[in-house]
């Protein structure tokens, strides 16, 4: 029997209202809804009240399973962990009816490295805004979006955490949070986990059964047509989620597009002979 058959036929007597509530909200049948969420959202394996307990979650920070704001992921323990990501966390700040905005410091070495980001929290009914500064070295993990952009990851951690000391979130953790955690649970003498490494991938049947295909080709697309290595970059940091789910023969396609795209872009242009003797 599939997950989502075992929670279509249980959990409806679990919290019925709660399911009515989320589905009605997204417009969709709670049945429908149901099957939906174990199918985008949850990790293999899981039980009637461990669906539950995460749609309470859910529901509780207001967040849509749909567009990626919360997922859940398996721990090495075998326990089911909430995943929120950037947006989701952004979500749930400017939809707090207290929330007054927020703004970042940075603070560099005398070299112009990046040392440490205070993200600043301001209350409407709080007088003095809270805050939270997150040093480099402390934070940053092995991961290639570490590696690559090590400036926006610690400004995310500085919000996340900003965020827990300002509105009391609890029990939830972003990708990046939750791939470091289970490396230590790991062991030192195991490899680093990857973000990529937590997420299961589809096999290649159903990739294509959920229209996979179509999207892998408008990535491939999307790819050839960059013009420069920030469009690149910018085209995989919108599509991350996407590319950590490919069959794992797709993403070694994908990944020799970006390496021959890159290899291109940082190539000098040819010279144009007609061009230099006309000069």
């Amino acid at each position: 029997m599939s997950d989502a058959v075992a929670v279509r036929q249980e959990a409806g007597s679990a919290r019925p209202k709660l399911i009515t509530v989320m589905a009605e909200r997204a417009g969709l049948d709670p049945d429908v809804f149901r099957d939906a969420v174990a199918k985008v959202a949850m990790p293999t394996g899981f039980s009637r009240e461990e669906f539950a307990a995460c749609l309470m979650v859910a529901h509780k920070y207001d967040l849509d399973p749909f567009t990626k704001q919360i997922y859940f992921m398996k721990t090495k323990g075998g326990t089911i962990q909430p995943i929120v990501s950037v947006d989701g966390w952004a979500h749930i700040l400017n939809r707090h009816p207290e929330h007054d905005g927020m703004t970042f410091r940075d603070a560099l070495d005398d070299k112009g490295k990046l040392v440490s980001i205070t993200c600043s929290i301001r209350r409407k009914d709080r007088s003095h805004p809270i805050e939270v500064t997150e040093y480099l070295d402390e934070c940053k993990g092995d991961s290639p979006a570490w590696k690559k952009t090590p400036a926006r990851m610690l400004r995310h951690r500085a919000m996340m955490q900003c965020a827990r000391y300002a509105y009391g979130i609890a029990g939830v953790m972003d990708a990046d949070e939750f791939a470091q955690w289970q490396a230590r649970e790991r062991g030192p003498d195991l490899a680093v986990v990857s973000e990529v490494d937590l997420v299961q991938r589809k096999s290649s049947a159903a990739a294509k059964r959920d229209g996979d295909d179509a999207v892998f080709n408008e990535l491939i697309a999307s790819i050839e047509e960059a013009t420069s290595t920030e469009m690149l970059d910018h085209v995989l940091d919108a599509h991350q989620d996407v590319i950590a789910q490919l069959p794992m023969r797709w993403d070694e396609l994908l990944s020799d597009a970006i390496s021959v795209k890159r290899k291109a872009l940082s190539s000098p242009l040819p010279v144009d002979p007609a061009a230099s003797e006309a000069a």
